[in-house]
């Protein structure tokens, strides 16, 4: 066990100082540089906005994501049990979420712009809460390998697809923010549906239920 755990460990480690080194100063510096060039100030937009989602994101965990980790590695049987009830409580908890993320811009008073896109951002926020739930399943069930591909999958996707965006476009249109951030959005998307076949896999029949947990 000490030996699986030390080579995904070593895993983990290899997969991210590939991928994010890489990510940070090749796309996201260079995403910086051609939307300050083509829209002064709009990744300084992106940013607020993105805080924003940031400082309410607390509201979509309340420690689901500990609490899930620490029984199911002392128990796997209990993901059988307690899947639907979390999932359930998830997607409410995501609805709240939204709606202070709706208030919130309103009391700031942003544009309907703005607006738009601070909801995707908040999307975006939903779905990579939901992937860390569902890694908590194989972290418990140490799936630690299938977990660490898991952990860089949507950062290498945003990889490939904001490279074409940035330098394999046939056209001169500006980079856009938006497209980086629905590239997230794909990336996040994909990601999540790869993580779920994983786990659904591991659940006989999945029910939606609202009971105590």
């Amino acid at each position: 066990m000490k030996r699986k755990f030390l080579v995904n460990l070593f895993l983990v480690l290899l997969l991210n100082v590939i991928v994010k080194p890489f990510y940070i100063i090749g796309i996201d510096a260079e995403i910086l540089r051609q939307t300050e060039l083509s829209e002064p100030g709009s990744y300084g937009n992106y940013f607020s906005l993105l805080g924003l989602t940031f400082i309410l994101n607390i509201f979509l965990d309340l420690g689901i994501t500990n609490f899930n980790t620490r029984h199911i590695a002392q128990s796997p049987h209990l993901l059988k049990k307690y899947f639907g009830g979390i999932l359930s409580l998830r997607f409410l908890l995501a609805l709240g979420y939204i709606l202070l993320v709706i208030i919130s811009g309103n009391i700031l008073s942003y544009s309907s712009e703005q607006m738009y896109l601070l909801l995707i951002l908040a999307f975006n926020q939903i779905l990579a809460s939901f992937i860390l739930y569902l890694r908590s399943n194989l972290a418990g069930l140490l799936l630690f390998k299938q977990d660490s591909i898991i952990s860089v999958l949507d950062r290498t996707l945003l990889i490939i697809i904001c490279s074409f965006l940035l330098w394999g476009r046939n056209t001169n249109t500006p980079f856009q923010i938006e497209w980086f951030v629905y590239a997230q959005t794909f990336s996040y998307l994909i990601t999540g549906i790869i993580v779920s076949i994983i786990v659904f896999k591991k659940v006989d029949k999945l029910k939606i239920k609202f009971n105590k947990i």
